[in-house]
């Protein structure tokens, strides 16, 4: 009899929360909240304008009216503006010449931040954008984030450039890095832009002037000094570039080549949309042709229009664009922008030449290359060991670099090319087909829909048709002609209007105090619900759930209220539970099962066939609730954690 409504408030609390991690501190205590908690920042939102529209704006000077609104300077736009009392109007490319006009052909110039007050529901503020004519997409100011797993001076611990089995793994499962040194060590005329948290350009192992700090940019603080503040930037670049046969700690994969420090995320690993962005356009326009990013969202939800607009920008421009495949262990889908058609997705391998647990894989996957137990650079003149596809990324860039150098004339798609189809036959799944094809004699019929990449070349005998180990010597000497067939990004691969995150955080966007709710409500999944066996089966259950709510939720503002409401309504009980105890009492009262039955129904009608089963199950123990109306929390979650 106790369990019903515990059943029910599992379920809705599990639904509604799984998903983004949150430090744990009390209520009572918080500091104002971070923008870059969660999966998007709460008041703001990036919008793309159509050319007409962004020529319009061109010629009106933004400001503001007698209410403090900001302007565009179109009449129906502005409206919008005053709707949404839009404080603020950013433009995320202001330092493009006039004269780009790879830039005017994606749009640069037409990209906006708006910024709102703290309590704006910006999911419906974004739908009613999306509907005005003048504008192309509306989104949420996503938040990326590293890809490494941290675990815990020498060359021998660098098994990912030459393995004889030193660490214990398979001899050559490497990336043949010594002989393709023989060939070229690299040239300070590549340069690799590392998009990241920054780089130690102070670290003994990078000195020499080749760390480019007359160009380094820096987004999170908007300056020009790139320093890291966090160590992962530090980490990649040392293995794509670090200095080599200097008597002293690693070896980098291109040790010739110049690293340009962008600067994206913060010292916690995090950045917006509009800062990756930003940090891709800056690189190419500087003459990067190595971009190199070991960050992403989650593998299931991630693409961002205004990423895209960056990377069709920078491929366009020239530059060679790598990014970690994730490490969500997800075999299905990789993560953005490592999913992007104009991305080289890079997964991960150990030492003994198998594929990473963690590491994303799709169909799309294109290599993978060392990412366990990596050794590189680290902060203070340190070093660190670490795992995830953050590292084998930089790998990637590293051998571009020597390709590039040994081969200048080379363009993107023919260096993508020389990468993808020199890499070595890695062991493939099981149960997965052969890593290469013959391809028919050019007056063959040909079923392009076969190869993952599209490609036609008759002059080839094999192709690879799914993702090999980097080798970095075979992909310096190979020397058949070939290129990919490069579609543009118009993040197409994933739902329309997907939404990151977790029910809660797009329900409560529009609440003032919303993150400080949030933290009360992971505390008790994390604290209360995750202590009992029946708790973690529904956290279990409902995490593949987690996208599919959050999506109801993001495209359905009368159910975004009613699960805000029962969220607020529900609060000072959750409190109650994980907070010390008050001389308050705090009771259940008839609404809160009321509540609770309504937003069970409205999952039931509104979701998919599988989250029906799952929250009709439930659903039929809530009318046995009303029981413990009257009574206090704490008494019924004592009596709920008795009983077996």
């Amino acid at each position: 009899m106790r369990r019903p409504i515990f059943f029910a408030v599992s379920l809705i609390i599990a639904l509604l929360l799984n998903g983004t991690h949150l430090v744990i501190v009390k209520t009572s205590s918080l500091p104002p909240a971070s923008v870059l908690e969660g999966a998007f920042v709460q008041n703001e939102i990036l919008i793309g304008l159509k050319p007409d529209a962004a020529a319009q704006v061109a010629a009106h000077a933004s400001n503001t009216d007698s209410a403090a609104i900001a302007s565009f300077g179109i009449t129906s736009l502005d409206w919008l503006n005053r709707q949404y009392a839009v404080q603020t109007i950013v433009p995320l490319f202001n330092e493009i010449k006039a004269t780009d006009e790879t830039a005017m052909q994606y749009g640069l110039k037409g990209i906006f931040k708006l910024v709102v007050p703290p309590g704006i529901d910006i999911f419906s503020m974004m739908a009613d954008y999306r509907n005005h004519p003048a504008i192309e997409y509306a989104e949420p100011n996503r938040i990326y984030r590293i890809t490494d797993i941290p675990n815990d001076s020498d060359f021998r611990q660098q098994w990912g450039l030459h393995n004889t089995g030193q660490t214990g793994g398979r001899p050559d499962a490497d990336i043949d890095a010594p002989e393709a040194w023989d060939i070229t060590q690299g040239l300070p005329t590549v340069l690799i832009a590392i998009i990241d948290t920054g780089v130690d350009y102070t670290h003994p192992d990078l000195a020499g002037g080749r760390v480019r700090t007359d160009i380094d940019r820096d987004f999170v603080n908007n300056d020009h000094n790139a320093m890291d503040d966090h160590g992962h930037g530090t980490f990649v670049a040392g293995i794509a570039a670090a200095n080599t046969h200097n008597g002293a700690g690693i070896a980098g994969v291109c040790r010739g080549c110049q690293i340009l420090p962008v600067k994206v995320l913060d010292n916690q690993g995090g950045g917006t949309a509009e800062w990756v962005a930003q940090g891709i356009q800056y690189a190419a326009q500087s003459g990067a042709r190595i971009i190199s990013m070991s960050l992403g969202m989650p593998s299931n939800c991630g693409c961002s229009q205004t990423l895209a607009r960056a990377i069709n920008y920078a491929f366009e421009s020239g530059s060679l664009l790598i990014a970690a495949s994730g490490n969500d262990s997800d075999k299905q889908r990789t993560s953005y922008p490592a999913s992007s058609p104009r991305v080289m997705a890079v997964g991960a391998s150990d030492k003994y030449d198998r594929e990473a647990n963690f590491s994303n894989r799709d169909s799309y996957l294109d290599i993978v290359a060392p990412g366990k137990d990596i050794y590189s650079l680290n902060l203070n003149n340190s070093y660190r060991t670490a795992d995830g596809t953050s590292a084998a990324a930089p790998f990637v860039a590293g051998v571009a670099g020597l390709i590039q150098s040994a081969n200048p004339q080379l363009n993107n798609v023919q260096l993508w090319w020389r990468l993808y189809q020199s890499a070595d036959d890695f062991p493939p799944p099981q149960g997965a087909t052969q890593t290469t094809e013959a391809v028919p004699a050019p007056d063959a019929m040909l079923d392009a829909d076969r190869f993952v990449m599209r490609l036609y070349l008759p002059s080839i005998v094999r192709t690879r048709i799914t993702a090999g180990r980097l080798n970095a010597e075979k992909a310096l000497l190979f020397a058949t002609p070939g290129q990919m067939v490069v579609p543009l990004d118009t993040c197409s691969g994933e739902p329309t209007n997907c939404t990151p995150g977790c029910g809660a955080e797009v329900a409560l966007s529009s609440s003032a105090s919303g993150w400080h709710d949030l933290q009360v409500l992971r505390r008790f999944r994390d604290e209360q619900l995750a202590a009992t066996l029946s708790g973690q089966h529904w956290i279990a259950v409902y995490e593949r759930h987690r996208l599919e709510l959050a999506m109801l939720l993001a495209n359905d503002p009368q159910l975004r209220a009613q699960v805000r409401l029962a969220l607020h309504l529900w609060l000072p009980l959750v409190r109650e539970l994980v907070e010390p105890p008050s001389n308050e009492s705090a009771l259940i009262q008839a609404e809160h099962v009321q509540v609770a039955r309504a937003i069970l129904a409205a999952m039931s009608a509104h979701g998919s066939e599988e989250l029906r089963r799952d929250v009709e199950a439930v659903a039929l123990m809530v009318d046995l609730a009303e029981t413990y109306v009257g009574r206090d929390v704490n008494e019924f979650w004592r009596a709920v954690i008795a009983a077996p």
